[in-house]
Formats: C-alpha cells, sequence, structure tokens
C-alpha cells in the first residue's frame, strides 16, 4: 500500500509557489465563507469543492483558507485575510495576462492561459481532495 500522508499541497500563483492544506478548520472556514459571501445559497456542503471548476469568488474563498491551513500546519500566525487572497488571486491573473500578451500568436495565448488555469484548477482541486482524504486526481497521462 503506498503512503498518502501529504501534509501540504503545492500551488503556483503569480510565479510563485504557495503551500495550501485543507484541514478542518479551512474546510469549515470555506463553507462559512461562501455562505457569507453567497447569503442566497445556503445549502453549500464542502464536498461541492472537491471538483473543479471553480468559480472565483471559490477561487479566493479556497486560496485564503487552503494557505491558511498550511500555514497553521507549520505554526505560522500570520493568516491571509479575504482582502489579501484576492489580491493575491489578482496579482495571478495580471502574471498571466503579461505573460500571454507577449505571445503573439493569439491561438498560444489563449491556450497558455486556458492552460494555466488548469493547472490553477487541478492544484486547489487537488488540495481540497487530499485534505478530505481522497487522493487527487489522475492525468490522463497517468491513467493512459
Amino acid at each position: 500500500m503506498t503512503e498518502m500522508k501529504s501534509t501540504t499541497f503545492p500551488i503556483v500563483l503569480a510565479g510563485e509557489e504557495h503551500a495550501l492544506r485543507f484541514d478542518l478548520d479551512a474546510q469549515i472556514g470555506v463553507v462559512t465563507t461562501s455562505k457569507i459571501m453567497n447569503p442566497g445559497v445556503q445549502d453549500i456542503k464542502w464536498w461541492r469543492f472537491l471538483d473543479a471548476p471553480y468559480d472565483v469568488p471559490d477561487m479566493v474563498i479556497m486560496i485564503m483558507h487552503g494557505v491558511n491551513g498550511a500555514r497553521r500546519f507549520n505554526g505560522e500566525k500570520k493568516f491571509l485575510k479575504i482582502d489579501d487572497a484576492k489580491e493575491l488571486l489578482e496579482k495571478h491573473f495580471d502574471y498571466l495576462y503579461e505573460r500571454a500578451s507577449e505571445i503573439e500568436d493569439d491561438e498560444a495565448a489563449m491556450k497558455f492561459v486556458q492552460d494555466e488555469t488548469k493547472k490553477l484548477f487541478e492544484a486547489l482541486q487537488d488540495a481540497a481532495r487530499g485534505g478530505s482524504g481522497f487522493r487527487k486526481r489522475r492525468s490522463t497521462a497517468e491513467s493512459a
């Protein structure tokens, strides 16, 4: 049997690596914050966050609580607030725009943005699944 003790999961935002961890506090925080940000939708369950794609507010919430979970695990005391997570995601989007604008071919630029967004979704999904005891998703290359 393979060892599945992943403590944190990597995510790259604006070219910088960050750690995510969805411990129970982070999972509860994701659901609670999502309910606050979506007052008309109260039937929000953690399990919905195990599968990408994510909407922008979900990404902000997951980044904030996932980074905070990793920081809590590492004994750090400085946690992200919602505005910090928004700023980090905005920085990531600006970074993608800047990099894509350097690509002359429009189709290649769009593919770059799509590939990077997919990587972000997969990193969030892997961390969320790992926090709930599930294996991360398998790439098509691994399952072939």
